[in-house]
């Protein structure tokens, strides 16, 4: 859910479900139904994300739990073309800017992309 720019999470269990928002100077409150289902300290930080982990799916939660240095251990063992894509999607990309982002990295497209890493092209470096 987005409010002025920024983004707050609410339980995945409401994804596509109208919630009612509560909006101080200082807090972001989220309902559904009437009951209180999230708060967040208000940011002003355009573009950014304020998200617990508790409103993510388990799945989720475990890959928010791989770190740069764990996707290269991984990626190496794989193979050296698939070492090659991870630290190229790692420095190509501010995925450290959410908590999620290293769930991106580790999602099931990146691993069916390494599975297939031979065929990037030279210029990939």
């Amino acid at each position: 859910m987005a409010i002025d720019g920024h983004y707050y999470s609410v339980p995945y269990t409401l994804i596509k479900k109208e919630v009612e928002v509560r909006i101080t100077h200082n807090t972001i409150e989220c309902f559904y139904r009437g009951n209180r289902i999230a708060s967040h300290r208000r940011s002003d930080q355009k573009g950014r994300h304020t998200t617990v982990a508790a409103h993510m799916p388990e799945s989720h939660r475990q890959a928010g739990e791989w770190s740069p240095e764990r996707l290269i251990t991984w990626a190496a063992k794989t193979g050296p073309a698939t070492e090659k894509l991870i630290r190229t999607v790692l420095g190509a990309r501010n995925i450290h800017s959410r908590p999620t982002g290293l769930a991106w990295a580790s999602s099931g497209w990146v691993r069916a992309t390494a599975r297939h890493a031979w065929k990037l092209p030279a210029s990939v470096p």
